[in-house]
């Protein structure tokens, strides 16, 4: 008998499972070699002026994807677009605004949308070799003010160097506010933003707007998903601002929700349906990724089954229902279920797994599954009888952090790499993390220096450590490592997910 890894190099998929992977954040590496230009996405990458819109789609039906392969095309095309793009996916750090006014809202989705844009220029900058300090004194003093108040996710020597590059401002005016700038509204910070970034040579600023079915508040509940977009989309005069583009990646329940309560004006903002009901879009997908990690040998199912099984493609792309994830559920079961019963001298796909495989087809997880009201309890008690009168730590769907059942004050407005690095230690509760795995895992970088994430981490520490009864949960091994006691063990498959804190790679540092 064969394993799956064994039957795949067999049978010429030696890059491995073509199914094994259906979110678009572990896919980033291949994604384009696989990806279908859908005329939806179409329609975005290939305006002559970006202006605002919404893709909107089903879940699992490659939003993200789609979101990402174009942030690929205007970092490719960074030369000529000269298009500062960002992302706005950290719901968890908005939440406390849906009880405040719709005005308040908007100010406080602006202000994180500023950090967004200064710790994207401190990473991005030295890609535009073509950027050059505006001409007008203020602007260069505001665009540095700008960066030193929102950059909180860029290291300090990541800041230095973007102070000192002279390119958005010189050197002598980095070190000078503008007059009265604090006391500016953000509506006003950001037209100054914006006429400050065009004067230093960008074009356009692209805020990508994705994930909002992905917090607990929203993923079951596409009427708290419109609110949260609301202020963004609602806003006509900031839709339509010169120089700011907003690309909405969103479920089409949460547009049916915008279009039934009028908010949504379609003779304003374009609306693209990201919708795979052709079979040909479907059968693209099975091709390209066969195509892919067979080194382009095989670019169909068919071409590794029995001759009576020729359109086993089409049987798969009709049980997949429009479906692109269910689509690739489908394929990783049938090869599952072949690899399960094959040997060196029976390697063909045959209609007994085709049949197991549209057997078991109800089976398949569901797209959204229920997620948990609370976080998973360790499955060992401690022994110790004052560790057993610990407060636990725990972390809620909706991203608030607990010390047994009081709620740990603004645990919602940690920093997305703060609750990163808290998510991943839950998922570790009790073991010793030493500074590279942290690395690796968070930053996708097992390289960053200890320093770096001692930073990140220390800040942590003194948020969730409790500073009145002496009980530190996070502790600081020798040797640089880590370790998170008296929590609730919250493994990596369950919610809050990992990927939905941490959304795209992290910046160095914080």
């Amino acid at each position: 008998m064969l394993n799956l890894t064994e039957w795949l190099k067999l049978v010429g998929l030696e890059g491995g499972n073509p199914f094994a992977y259906k979110q678009a954040d572990v896919e980033r590496e291949w994604l384009q070699a696989c990806f279908v230009e859908h005329p939806a996405y179409n329609a975005l990458a290939l305006e002559h002026q970006p202006r605002s819109s919404i893709l909107h789609a089903a879940r699992g039906a490659g939003k993200t994807s789609a979101c990402m392969m174009y942030e690929q095309l205007c970092l490719e095309e960074l030369p000529t677009r000269r298009d500062l793009v960002v992302h706005f996916d950290d719901w968890i750090t908005l939440l406390d605004y849906q009880e405040q006014s719709l005005e308040q809202q908007v100010a406080g989705y602006l202000e994180n949308l500023f950090r967004h844009v200064a710790n994207q220029l401190g990473l991005i900058v030295w890609q535009a070799e073509w950027l050059r300090p505006a001409s007008d004194p203020s602007l260069q003093a505001f665009l540095a003010w700008f960066c030193r108040t929102y950059g909180d996710e860029l290291t300090d020597g990541q800041l230095a160097d973007l102070l000192a590059s002279g390119r958005l401002f010189s050197s002598e005016l980095a070190a000078h506010d503008p007059p009265v700038v604090r006391q500016r509204s953000p509506h006003n910070q950001l037209t100054w933003l914006l006429r400050a970034l065009h004067a230093t040579g960008w074009r356009t600023l692209i805020v990508l707007v994705d994930r909002v079915d992905e917090v607990a508040l929203s993923v079951d509940d596409a009427a708290q998903g419109a609110n949260l977009l609301l202020p963004f989309v609602g806003n006509l005069p900031l839709m339509e601002q010169q120089g700011l583009v907003f690309k909405f990646f969103v479920p089409s329940e949460v547009v049916k929700v915008l279009r039934e309560r009028k908010q949504l004006r379609d003779d304003r903002l374009r609306c693209d349906h990201l919708d795979w009901a052709q079979p040909q879009m479907l059968r693209q997908i099975l091709q390209n990724r066969l195509r892919h990690f067979s080194g382009g040998r095989i670019d169909s199912l068919a071409a590794l089954a029995a001759p009576e099984l020729r359109d086993i493609d089409d049987q798969l792309v009709l049980t997949a229902q429009s479906s692109p994830r269910r689509l690739l559920l489908l394929g990783e079961t049938l090869l599952q279920t072949r690899a399960a019963d094959a040997s060196s001298g029976d390697l063909l796909i045959r209609p007994i797994h085709l049949e197991q495989t549209l057997l078991h087809q109800l089976t398949i997880p569901q797209l959204s599954p229920t997620l948990p009201l609370v976080s998973v309890a360790p499955s060992l008690t401690p022994s110790d009888p004052v560790a057993c009168n610990i407060p636990r730590l725990q972390m809620r769907p909706d991203g608030r952090v607990l010390r047994g059942n009081q709620e740990i004050p603004d645990s919602t407005k940690l920093s997305r790499l703060q609750r990163g690095c808290l998510r991943y230690l839950l998922s570790k509760a009790g073991t010793i993390c030493h500074y590279n795995e942290l690395g690796r895992e968070i930053w996708y970088d097992e390289t960053m220096g200890e320093e770096n994430i001692r930073k990140v981490l220390s800040r942590l520490m003194d948020f969730i450590n409790d500073g009145d009864t002496k009980i530190n949960y996070i502790e600081r091994q020798s040797g640089g490592a880590y370790i998170l006691q008296h929590a609730d063990l919250l493994p990596l498959d369950q919610e809050p997910l990992l990927k939905s804190i941490l959304g795209h790679k992290a910046p160095r540092g914080e």
